[in-house]
């Protein structure tokens, strides 16, 4: 198959075809987190060329997406917002995987006032070097030009809770201390969640609880569920489980305020001593939500 696509000419190189079977012969390497970016020639509907590192400076949010895409074309009104919001610290690139007729179509049906580009390659060039799998796909990128974070999908109000964090990452630096004697432990890393809603502010440890103080983000006048049988479980494999909750009560539906913000605290069994991090899971069921790897160190 090798030597049939260098067979190929330059021209028919070109076609979505070729550049497909180029991108399975020769898979690009997939920039990660802490990676700097993956930068490409991209156009504006002008046709003029622009790349990446001309938006250094600033945050960059890459959204990749398609006129096909449902979520894509319904993120773009709150994006107009977000635009707005951080104008002085954030620049919007959409990148769109369309063809160039179908992608000056949808150009003329939504306003985009922000980066509309297109690399003209489809699912290959940058959709593959940022392991792009489904879109709406959004990859935010530090003023230095390295890779922040990524995600994928789209629902109301995401992307402005997504960024509210992320943008304002420095305010919330992991620090230790002590309240009335017992360990604090302040805005703790995290290594993996598959939720946005919970932030965990404040981890206190004592004798007879693990209380976790947590600020939940989630769209005004919906509701959310702190389920009954949420537990922590420590880095030695030890279940503490909940055993009340202040501000929300658990098992029941909760609905947020006009501000999108809740504060709620849940106390667990203590942790055993020594341990250095520890998950927060709902365990049934493999969409149940999950916390991982919260830090309790500083190492």
């Amino acid at each position: 198959m090798i030597a049939l696509y260098e067979g190929l000419t330059d021209e028919e190189k070109q076609t979505d075809l070729a550049m497909n079977t180029y991108t399975y012969l020769f898979p690009p390497q997939v920039v990660e987190v802490g990676d700097e970016m993956a930068d490409a020639d991209l156009y504006d509907l002008e046709g003029n060329v622009h790349r990446l590192a001309d938006f250094k400076g600033k945050y960059i949010m890459l959204d990749f997406w398609s006129r096909g895409c449902g979520p894509c074309l319904m993120a773009l009104p709150e994006m107009k917002e977000v635009a707005e919001m951080y104008k002085d610290r954030l620049t919007i690139v959409s990148l769109s995987i369309d063809t160039k007729k179908g992608w000056e179509t949808a150009s003329k049906t939504h306003e985009m006032t922000w980066q509309n580009l297109n690399e003209l390659k489809g699912s290959n060039g940058l959709f593959a070097k940022y392991g792009v799998r489904g879109i709406p796909n959004y990859v935010l990128i530090s003023p230095e030009g390295r890779i922040v974070e990524k995600w994928f999908g789209y629902s109301a109000h995401s992307l402005k809770r997504k960024l509210r964090r992320l943008l304002n990452a420095d305010e919330y630096v992991m620090s230790l201390g002590e309240e009335n004697g017992h360990k604090v432990v302040n805005f703790p890393t995290v290594k993996k969640s598959n939720n946005d809603i919970p932030e965990i502010r404040q981890v206190v440890l004592t004798d007879t609880a693990t209380v976790l103080r947590i600020r939940a983000y989630y769209i005004p006048k919906y509701w959310i569920q702190i389920m009954k049988n949420i537990q922590l479980v420590a880095d030695n494999g030890t279940v503490c489980p909940v055993l009340r909750s202040e501000g929300i009560p658990l098992g029941e539906k909760f609905y947020m305020p006009e501000s999108g913000e809740a504060d709620y605290t849940l106390y667990f069994a203590p942790l055993p001593a020594g341990t250095r991090s520890f998950d927060m899971v709902e365990p049934e069921g493999s969409n149940s939500d999950r916390v991982e790897g919260i830090a309790l160190t500083l190492e």
